[in-house]
């Protein structure tokens, strides 16, 4: 229930949360120290006098980039990005003694010394290039033996094909 605000002594108010109140089930609000005896209220219409903006408006997901320090940024349609977080680089004291694991994927050895993490182009790490690929993620040998698989196949299906017009052709020899 609201307050009596009729009441010219308004020191301590209490606003009750039971049974048919908005807040009902909530702890009772005391309020000691309200002094209204100074308020005033003019009669007049209301308008917005000043207009300040403390966020931004409502942004979808649009992309994915990653900057040359490594820093992944989600950004929306608002203009607004986020970090996400960094991508961490890695390196070996011997890197010519990793074990080739396929896939161009490297395993470490005892030879090969432990990682050493770091960010992209901080020390003597290197930076990132996004959206860029570089030789070294393709495997080579895969994608000619694709190729090949591939040449093969078409060529097969044209010698069907040829055979198949020849007999079509030969049929329609017979036929006259």
């Amino acid at each position: 229930m609201p307050p009596d605000f009729t009441n010219a002594d308004l020191q301590n108010v209490t606003f009750s949360t039971g049974p048919g109140s908005p807040l009902a089930g909530a702890a009772d609000l005391d309020i000691t120290g309200l002094d209204l005896r100074n308020m005033t209220q003019y009669g007049s219409s209301f308008s917005v006098s000043e207009l300040a903006q403390d966020g931004f408006a409502a942004g979808q997901f649009t992309t994915v980039t990653v900057e040359s320090d490594g820093t992944i940024f989600a950004r929306y349609s608002n203009g607004q990005t986020d970090p996400l977080g960094q991508v961490a680089l890695a390196k070996f004291p011997s890197p010519h003694n990793l074990q080739p694991h396929g896939n161009n994927a490297w395993l470490e050895t005892f030879d090969s010394g432990q990682p050493i993490l770091g960010a992209p182009e901080s020390g003597d790490f290197g930076g990132l290039q996004a959206g860029a690929l570089e030789q070294s993620n393709v495997n080579i040998s895969e994608q000619l033996v694709k190729m090949i698989t591939a040449q093969r196949s078409y060529q097969a299906n044209a010698k069907m094909i040829s055979t198949q017009d020849a007999i079509t052709q030969e049929l329609m020899n017979a036929t006259r």
